[in-house]
């Protein structure tokens, strides 16, 4: 079976916002025979999208009296576009503003370190010495299929200084997740790695004049 990118993007959005007709929802069932990588994708986007609320609530505009497969093309299409804009925050490391629940939501994913799209506590140790020892930083590691995603709560930074945050593997090579600027308020951001979670040993955060702000030990996971 051959699909277009643009369509696979298309059908993916709609079972993400659950707007595929029969007709579409075939096309998608025959899309994930023949790739069943498109059905860790869904999930993932429905996880990511519902912890960034990057989509908020799909509404269809009042359908015309016919409506034909080109308008609902657009409506996908439209959907599509949105899934790119939220999940493409969080891969170009771009803050992004949310508010904390009152508990854990039952629908998370569960499950061991190293599980995709399930989050890790990061236990951080302040730098002897460091600055910024008396910062807050918290942090979260969560796998994805696509790379590695470290979620920080982060006060108390020097106010417009540059933070690097840094996955590194066994060997200690670095892989960049992004960076930060040091706020007058707390600080809530997400940021993505092109590394996958077993090849990942530490988390760093490094300030200016790559001074060691945090460094945490992350457990290690199978392949």
């Amino acid at each position: 079976m051959s699909t277009s990118s643009e369509r696979r993007a298309e059908l993916i959005a709609g079972a993400v916002t659950g707007h595929l007709d029969e007709v579409e929802q075939a096309e998608l069932d025959a899309l994930v025979r023949a790739d069943p990588t498109v059905a860790v994708e869904i999930e993932e986007l429905r996880a990511v999208s519902e912890r960034i609320g990057a989509l908020g609530a799909w509404e269809e505009a009042p359908a015309p009296a016919v409506a034909g497969a080109p308008r609902r093309r657009r409506l996908l299409a439209a959907a599509a576009a949105a899934l790119v804009v939220g999940t493409g925050l969080g891969v170009a490391g771009t803050l992004v503003a949310q508010q904390a629940g009152d508990g854990p939501d039952p629908s998370d994913p569960s499950g061991p370190p190293g599980t995709l799209g399930v989050a890790e506590p990061v236990r951080f140790e302040p730098v002897a010495g460091s600055p910024a020892a008396e910062a807050e930083v918290r942090a979260e590691v969560i796998p994805h299929t696509w790379g590695t995603e470290a979620v920080l709560d982060v006060d108390g930074l020097a106010v417009g200084q540059t933070y690097d945050v840094l996955f590194l593997d066994a060997d200690g090579s670095p892989v960049s997740a992004g960076a930060f600027l040091g706020s007058t308020v707390e600080i809530h951001c997400s940021l993505n790695a092109a590394v996958l979670r077993e090849d990942v040993v530490t988390l760093q955060i490094v300030g200016p004049d790559g001074e060691l702000v945090r460094s945490a030990d992350l457990p290690t996971v199978a392949g």
